[in-house]
């Protein structure tokens, strides 16, 4: 195995034509050295997946390729990390499909190990092994998403504009991924060997088992050399991000790594600061604890220096100090915090602030129209209740049996909308609502504001839609009512909304309609009669006259999660600049899911766990009561509605109640 020399490159977004590399992890350290070793796998390349036209490669057995005219350059630094990147060839292979292959290094003591990789379905899942000089080994396991996703597009950290399939041109964006594997640092490395994968899970509710392969386009190995106290900066970036409670003081990110052979502890009393012509710094950063092999980001507050614009761009250098303690990492950084742009890159900039990072416990409310059959039937033959209404279109062949439950509770002339009436919520009463999600331990809460169904939560100007709660029964703002009584009886808890994008029977969504929502008047299962679409106003586009006024709507209202749901045709990145430029300006930093058509801010596993460490931020979602959905079981299979009043136990309040 040979290890390559290496210069360090700059990378900018625009490097190479079109390629996108993560904003939030690219390298602008301008220190003259970088100590990763980029690994030569060509003499394991196994796979062709680069093309410049249709079928001109095979990544995935079915003739799909990336597009050669938008790789990224053949070396570049990314994370504080060098890496080598194959280029395309007019035949032969480009890069390795990971079946478990032993590598050599060269010996020594390494930090750890970082790939760029993708697989060609699902979330390919596998473990990486080290065997070190005196036999011993250690393995850590690697979490790796497709090359495209579609309708959630992946947090990927190498975009490129498309792929070739074995025909045409696919526009959804294809993708490389970032891995980081931890190796024990005290012993010497002798080799790794490569994840063996041949399954992985799929992105859908519960992650079932699918095949995929995973294929490995470049390593790099951060050597560990030092001895006694060492800590190495990785890198360091100016964020978007502002420490909570202050005016708008910037936070500087900073990875640092414990590349020594001894503990970092709190009388070593190591100092992170930011020196900068255009930086003071306000609040430092401080390490109290770091073993050896070990990597903290630390969080460095800093504010302009007088006269400095913001949006400007200069060097400035981290500089780490204390007892025994010496480093310094220069860097370009760009002072201030500027506003968003209605642009895929400037969108992907965005971040999760730390009132989010820290919030760790939330709960979602399922609460509408399909409350009240409130039905999703029972063992195997569960599903969503809140699917009530398609799941009854489907006809008597499913295992959901909504199609007979309807028939036989309600006839066959009772039509989906028939519900809205009796929708009155009668028992809602919004503080104890929120009583109950501070009392649970939750730090903030997500509220449905409109499902599938297309029947809102909330008003909205009569042009858009009068299919809301405010037009309809029961002629209330229930929305507002809840995040009034937040505000008022509970406002530490941060308030949220969940917002699904597409409508299933809404008549102006047909002609973008897709899988399980297709647009379009539903028709009665029984009778074959169409049906009308309560509240539906004639518009002349479905996403800027209906998407964009709820998502706008639900901004005003001062949602601080934009939790939306299964993306497909959207106006995200012009909404998402206006409401993170207006929330900015108020001193409010939100948050957007991976569901609003473009990868978002965090990432949204449904009845599922990662199997790796992820630097992507995420939310799992899971019922705390029984599967599917937030309802109770009664002897003969029906289930009461969740509607929770003060008579109800605990146990049948509204809770997190997650799906798509």
């Amino acid at each position: 195995m040979h290890l390559h020399t290496f210069s360090p490159l700059l990378l900018l977004p625009l490097a190479q034509s079109q390629v996108v590399f993560n904003p939030k992890n690219i390298d602008y350290g301008s220190s003259s050295t970088n100590p990763s070793l980029p690994l030569d796998l060509s003499s394991f390349f196994n796979n062709r997946g680069f093309a410049m036209r249709p079928n001109d490669s095979n990544l995935n057995g079915y003739g799909v390729g990336y597009p050669a005219e938008s790789l990224p350059p053949s070396s570049f630094v990314f994370n504080g990390i060098n890496f080598t990147f194959p280029q395309y060839k007019t035949a032969g292979n480009d890069n390795v499909l990971a079946l478990g292959q032993t590598v050599e290094v060269p010996r020594g003591r390494y930090f750890s190990v970082q790939m760029l990789a993708s697989c060609e379905n699902g979330l390919a899942s596998g473990y990486i092994d080290a065997t070190y000089a005196d036999n011993s080994t250690s393995s850590s396991p690697v979490l790796v998403p497709a090359f495209y996703n579609w309708p959630y597009p992946a947090g990927g950290d190498i975009i490129l504009p498309y792929y070739y399939t074995n025909t045409t041109i696919d526009y959804n964006r294809s993708m490389f991924y970032q891995t980081i594997n931890w190796l024990d640092s005290t012993k010497e490395l002798v080799s790794i060997t490569l994840p063996n994968v041949t399954a992985g899970s799929n992105s859908g509710p519960g992650g079932a088992a699918v095949k995929t392969r995973l294929h490995l386009f470049s390593v790099s190995m951060l050597p560990a050399t030092g001895s006694g106290i060492d800590l190495e900066v990785q890198y360091a970036r100016s964020t978007q991000l502002w420490m909570e409670g202050t005016n708008k003081t910037q936070i500087v990110e900073v990875v640092i790594n414990n590349v020594g052979q001894e503990w970092v502890l709190s009388n070593n009393s190591a100092r992170v600061s930011i020196s900068s012509p255009g930086y003071e710094t306000v609040v430092p950063g401080y390490i109290k604890r770091l073993q050896p092999g070990d990597q903290v980001r630390v969080q460095v507050g800093v504010v302009n220096a007088g006269g400095v614009a913001t949006g400007t761009v200069g060097e400035a250098t981290v500089v780490v100090n204390g007892v025994g303690v010496d480093s310094s990492y220069a860097f370009n950084a760009t002072y201030g915090i500027a506003p968003y742009e209605a642009t895929y890159e400037s969108i992907y900039s965005h971040e999760t602030p730390n009132w989010y990072n820290e919030a760790k416990y939330g709960i979602f409310i399922h609460w509408g129209v399909y409350s009240v059959p409130g039905w999703g039937n029972v063992g195997k033959n569960e599903t969503y209740a809140e699917w009530y209404w398609y799941d009854q279109n489907l006809g008597p062949s499913t295992p959901e049996q909504t199609y007979q439950y309807n028939l036989a509770t309600y006839g066959p002339n009772h039509n989906y909308d028939d519900f809205i009436q009796n929708f009155t919520a009668s028992a809602f009463n919004p503080e104890e609502w929120v009583d109950l999600f501070a009392s649970a331990g939750a730090n903030y809460f997500v509220q449905v504001s409109k499902h599938h169904d297309g029947y809102a939560l909330f008003d909205l100007p009569a042009n858009v839609t009068q299919r809301t709660s405010v037009a309809q029964y029961p002629h209330r703002n229930l929305l507002q009512e809840l995040f009034d009584a937040a505000k008022e009886y509970q406002p530490q808890l941060h308030r949220a909304t969940y917002f699904s994008l597409p409508e299933w029977f809404n008549p102006a969504y047909k002609e973008y309609g897709f899988g399980s929502w297709p647009g379009g008047n539903a028709t009665n299962p029984y009778t074959n009669e169409t049906l009308p679409y309560t509240g539906f106003i004639e518009v002349e586009d479905y996403v800027p006259d209906i998407i964009v006024p709820q998502m706008n709507a639900l901004a005003d209202m001062g949602t601080e999660i934009m939790w939306c749901d299964i993306g497909g045709p959207n106006m995200t990145a012009e909404f998402a600049a206006a409401w993170f430029n207006t929330a900015a300006e108020s001193g409010r930093q939100v948050v957007m899911d991976n569901r609003c058509g473009l990868p978002g801010d965090f990432d949204t596993p449904e009845y599922a766990r990662y199997d790796a460490v992820q630097t992507r931020k995420w939310e799992v979602r899971a019922t705390l009561l029984t599967p599917f959905q937030a309802r109770l079981h009664t002897d003969d299979h029906q289930s009461q509605t969740w509607e929770w009043t003060p008579s109800h136990t605990a146990t049948t309040a509204p809770h997190q109640q997650p799906h798509t």
